[in-house]
């Protein structure tokens, strides 16, 4: 499926909702993959920090880190929420990214678009109050075919376009959740294709 392909349909998509995607925006194209592994590792540490933003103790989560090898993949940001007094809001918002990882990976089947994650994703991850191994998703992780990967990131954009610029018009929301949720999902698709930080992630419109 060619980048054309892919925006046609994120536009079938959308419009069955009753949304539209302009003819300006951009298509994209793929260049680039990380890999399986990098990505486990990325939703790993993804999972610390928002299993201490909830409450988890932070030091126990990063001797979990460290217990599963992933301490040296945090980034700057979620170092610096771990080992100081942060509330780590941010993190709460990442649980977004980590569920298209997760999809991404071949753990889902697919992603409700137009639905927030439920509450019940976290029990798809390792417990970290078992202090749980990670042997089993490290193993069993196989990314999906970089087809799927950009034509989701396709629908994670437009959808994302559509939430920011109805709020810039001061039109009603576009789907019953917060902009972030689409936001999110958008960063971990572009993560997946380039070299950028996470945090680094340019989520312009």
């Amino acid at each position: 499926m060619d980048s054309k392909a892919q925006r046609e349909f994120s536009v079938q998509t959308l419009q069955a909702e009753g949304l539209k995607v302009p003819d300006h925006l951009p298509l994209i194209n793929i260049t680039t993959l990380r890999g399986p592994g990098a990505t486990v590792e990325r939703l790993l540490c993804l999972h610390a920090c928002a299993a201490a933003s909830y409450g988890f103790p932070k030091i126990k989560a990063l001797a979990w880190a460290e217990q599963e090898g992933i301490g040296k993949f945090f980034e700057e940001e979620e170092l610096s929420f771990l080992k100081g007094e942060e509330t780590g809001t941010l993190f709460r918002l990442q649980i977004e990214g980590m569920a298209a990882l997760y999809w991404a990976l071949g753990y889902e089947e697919q992603i409700d678009w137009f639905s927030p994650i439920d509450d019940k994703f976290v029990t798809r991850l390792p417990d970290l109050r078992r202090s749980e191994h990670t042997h089993h998703l490290k193993s069993s992780a196989r990314l999906r075919h970089d087809d799927e990967i950009a034509t989701a990131l396709d629908l994670a954009y437009c959808l994302h376009w559509i939430t920011v610029d109805r709020k810039l018009r001061g039109l009603p929301a576009a789907l019953p959740f917060e902009d972030f949720v689409p936001a999110e999902r958008r960063r971990a698709f572009d993560w997946l294709i380039g070299f950028e930080p996470w945090y680094s992630i340019n989520l312009d419109t």
